[in-house]
């Protein structure tokens, strides 16, 4: 296993500097966690990259409690060999969860913020093309959402309509992929 690096100066730096950030101890990898408003957001994580040379965005995930979604980032310190890692939390409320975009900062963060508003419904405001990704565009609900209640569809053929099926067209055999290459 990677030795983790527990960057504690970081993460007291960030709570100093950074109003309404919450050190809320380390993860259950041992990772340092902060709690972040989401409008302090942007500003603490450009602080993370410019300053403290966290420069890879390895990873968004989201998750619902009783009150609100949650966003859990992790970024690490990868170019100068520290192997240091933080986790960012951000809570939004269910009302309207709304959280700045992080792709300005980090590329990477694009496809992982369209799946965390797919699949839960956070709105990564900013974003530069915040659309679905895992499910077709004109679904209704977020999946991974307690109240998304699950509907079976009389019929459904937008995925049909979306990518005409070659075998269908050309008659092939599905049972037999490589019939034919030998």
């Amino acid at each position: 296993m990677v030795e983790i690096i527990k960057d504690l100066d970081t993460v007291k730096k960030s709570v100093e500097m950074f109003e309404g950030v919450q050190d809320s101890g380390l993860d259950a990898n041992g990772i340092p966690m902060l709690t972040v408003p989401a409008d302090k957001l942007v500003e603490l994580v450009r602080f993370l990259r410019d300053e403290k040379k966290y420069d890879y965005f390895n990873s968004l995930t989201a998750a619902e409690d009783d009150n609100f979604y949650i966003s859990i980032y992790n970024i690490y310190a990868m170019l100068d060999y520290s192997k240091r890692r933080i986790t960012i939390k951000v809570n939004s409320p269910k009302e309207n969860p709304v959280v700045p975009s992080l792709v300005s900062l980090y590329p990477a963060a694009n496809w992982f913020e369209r799946e965390s508003y797919d699949l839960m419904g956070i709105i990564y405001s900013n974003h530069p093309d915040l659309t679905r990704i895992l499910t077709t565009d004109d679904w209704i609900g977020h999946t991974l959402r307690r109240d998304y209640k699950i509907v079976e569809p009389e019929s459904y053929t937008n995925i049909l309509k979306a990518i005409p099926d070659v075998h269908v067209q050309e008659g092939l055999d599905r049972s037999d992929i490589y019939k034919g290459l030998k």
